[in-house]
């Protein structure tokens, strides 16, 4: 992250509530900024990311969607742009659920016990390819042989990222209510 911050103003520290991985810790400072100042984007500015290879991608994915589900359970809200919108939430999850369907489908195959799961099946991966089809449809445009690829990794990384949300659900929904329960004068002295 790149900005310019006057000294007299007092922003406060990285909140510790993320963990210690420090994963997260540009994001929830930009929003906190975001608060009080407008952001400019500058189009001319350019940047070239440089992804991690697969085991140490799946554990920042895992990580930094477990931080950001404890932040939106402070904040009670999606982010208005980019992958954590409620659109990017039914992509990620309807990722994971065809995972799932398949297996489960593939399982009750073996058994004749296969509508039901064929239903679930064609229902999840509809809204998977649906809700990603502005990113797959990119893909045929433009590198048509990297579609299986791109299919096979977004469902892997949509199941990581809805492992990683459930994770951050449990780990912050001691703190939520507990919080809330203190605001209804619930708690205990």
């Amino acid at each position: 992250m790149l900005c310019a911050l006057r000294r007299s103003e007092r922003w406060g520290g990285v909140d510790a509530t993320l963990g210690h991985s420090g994963e997260y810790e540009n994001e929830e400072f930009g929003y906190r900024l975001s608060l009080a100042h407008v952001t400019l984007l500058d189009p001319s500015v350019r940047v070239q990311h440089h992804f991690p290879q697969l085991i140490r991608g799946t554990r920042n994915y895992f990580v930094r969607v477990s931080q950001w589900v404890r932040l939106f359970m402070r904040r009670g809200q999606f982010e208005t742009a980019g992958d954590a919108t409620s659109g990017g939430a039914v992509a990620t999850i309807s990722a994971a659920l065809t995972l799932v369907a398949t297996g489960l489908f593939v399982a009750g195959s073996t058994v004749g016990f296969t509508w039901p799961t064929g239903i679930a099946l064609a229902c999840v991966s509809t809204a998977w390819m649906l809700s990603n089809g502005g990113l797959f449809c990119h893909v045929i445009r433009t590198a048509p042989t990297f579609l299986p690829a791109a299919l096979l990794l977004n469902l892997y990384f949509g199941t990581v990222i809805t492992a990683g949300a459930v994770y951050g659900l449990l780990m912050g929904l001691p703190t939520l209510l507990t919080r809330k329960a203190s605001r209804h004068g619930n708690h205990r002295t």
